[in-house]
């Protein structure tokens, strides 16, 4: 699904493609393996920078998480 891909491309634009390699997200590689569609809508979430929470990545990752899941594009900011 269009949406799907969306919401990936999102999460690589926003934390980089090395942050998504199996050895940095192990369990979102295993569940885009397993085609568990909810495991990837749980690992679409990254809410720190830094070491910290970030309340703008914990609203961009449910912002996402709505694309992926249900196709909403509509921010939640």
């Amino acid at each position: 699904m269009i949406n799907e891909y969306d919401a990936l491309v999102d999460l690589a634009f926003n934390v980089g493609a090395t942050a998504l390699n199996e050895k940095n997200s192990p369990d979102l590689n295993d569940a885009i393996k397993a085609g568990d569609y909810d495991a990837i809508a749980d690992n679409l979430r990254y809410s720190l920078a830094n070491g910290q929470r970030s309340q703008g990545l914990v609203n961009r990752s449910d912002s996402r998480k709505d694309i992926y899941k249900y196709g909403i594009y509509g921010r939640r900011y």
